[in-house]
């Protein structure tokens, strides 16, 4: 159980910190670990003829990690958010064997080295929060 939230965790900072490299910003982005242990990304799929927001995004990915909730033993939802005045990435984690939820968020800052993006990373914040997925 602790390892799949440890490797949910490790996942989503990386793809995270992968996008803030490469595109300055990211959506949002769900991953999951089924039944059998592997890992997963839920990405929102376009809808024809309209631009998502981020907040669209997010309520897709949900919805596709509440559709698969009985073959997932741990989920993440992964945002770029502004946190106390401070560019953050956030994660949210459940296991379907705990109760609530893990909010994490980690300040960032971008930088630039020669011609590439850095991503410096802040301590990151932890507390529970109300369950999405599994409530």
């Amino acid at each position: 159980m602790c390892e799949d939230v440890a490797h949910l965790r490790s996942a989503a900072l990386r793809a995270a910190v992968t996008s803030l490299q490469r595109r300055g910003g990211f959506f949002p982005v769900g991953l999951s670990i089924d039944r059998s242990g592997t890992l997963e990304y839920h990405l929102p799929d376009p809808v024809p003829g309209r631009r998502l927001t981020p907040l669209d995004a997010i309520d897709v990915v949900e919805g596709s990690l509440l559709a698969a909730r009985d073959d997932l033993r741990a989920v993440a939802l992964v945002m770029d958010i502004t946190w106390l005045g401070s560019d953050a990435v956030r994660v949210d984690l459940e296991h379907r064997a705990c109760e609530g939820q893990l909010r994490i968020r980690t300040p960032y800052s971008l930088g630039r080295r020669l011609l590439r993006r850095t991503v410096t990373l802040g301590e990151p914040d932890e507390s529970d929060a109300d369950p999405r997925i599994w409530p």
